[in-house]
């Protein structure tokens, strides 16, 4: 049986200015007195001091972080950045916020208040379906033309991104029972398969509540079982688990014919459990959680 989880945000980014210069001062020094005793871990190279001269990384439960990087090597960008998921706990089960505060509050003790001038630099949505393997699985957005897939040496499909890695927003689709397995060695109990549109630049954390729907634009299909298939549809269907029906629709280079076979897909292969507005209607709890509420 087939079952989705509540939304959920499953890594949320956001900066937040420092006009002060001798409060960004303060909080610099601060940090690196903190990682001189151990508190947090300076990061000496890689992407997160590409943008940032100055990163550093949180210790929480299981071996994960949370990242805090300040003075941008651009003036033009917000003094102080800091980048965790919200499911990963502290070591006493602290939210991962609750941390981050605590440290900034060193130095700047009104920390907290000034999370209202926080902008979202990150965020992604998630939801997990339960029950269906990602083979069986593939989805369309009519605009976002790039797709890839990911294999397996057994042949079975670990992920899918729809969209440019390197644009504001993408989806990916992807395995997480075999996820948590080979990244964390976890057992989770049957299938698990993840969706996510990962967003990026979305302006004051007050714009999620007029955010157009993300989900709206994403058509989600199952895939029938060989048995099961329709005549005259079986070797589209083969396009679509090999190449995704993202391509498998471009393909078909006539206009009549290809909304014929999107209107299939819509109808035969579109399940009645995924639902946008319902998904989307839960953004603003969300959002609450993911900040400690």
């Amino acid at each position: 049986m087939v079952a989705l989880s509540r939304l959920f945000i499953d890594k949320i980014a956001l900066t937040i200015p420092v006009q002060s210069r001798s409060l960004q001062h303060d909080i610099t020094e601060h940090l690196r007195a903190c990682a001189d005793a151990r508190i947090v871990r300076g990061v000496p190279y890689g992407d997160p001091v590409a943008r940032y001269h100055f990163a550093y990384t949180i210790p929480l439960y299981g071996g994960r972080s949370a990242l805090v990087q300040v003075a941008p090597r651009d003036d033009r960008m917000n003094f102080l950045r800091f980048e965790f998921n919200p499911s990963n706990r502290g070591p006493a089960h602290e939210h991962p916020l609750l941390l981050v505060s605590g440290i900034i509050c060193g130095a700047w003790p009104s920390f907290a208040r000034a999370l209202d001038q926080a902008r979202i630099n990150r965020l992604d949505f998630a939801i997990d379906i339960y029950g269906i393997h990602i083979d069986r699985l593939g989805i369309h957005h009519p605009t976002r033309s790039t797709f890839s897939s990911h294999y397996e040496r057994d042949g079975h499909t670990t992920g899918m991104y729809l969209g440019k890695r390197t644009s504001k927003r993408y989806v990916v689709i992807y395995d997480k029972t075999r996820q948590a397995r080979e990244r964390h060695a976890r057992i989770l109990r049957g299938e698990r398969t993840r969706v996510e549109i990962r967003a990026a630049d979305m302006g004051p954390l007050s714009a999620l509540s007029d955010m157009p729907n993300p989900f709206a634009s994403v058509a989600l299909f199952v895939y029938p079982l060989h048995s099961e298939e329709a005549y005259g549809y079986a070797h589209f269907l083969d396009s679509c688990r090999y190449r995704g029906a993202q391509a498998a629709l471009h393909l078909i280079r006539n206009r009549r014919t290809r909304a014929q076979y999107r209107a299939w897909l819509t109808e035969r292969c579109g399940p009645s459990w995924w639902s946008p507005e319902e998904i989307w209607a839960q953004r603003m709890d969300a959002l609450r959680r993911a900040l400690g509420g």
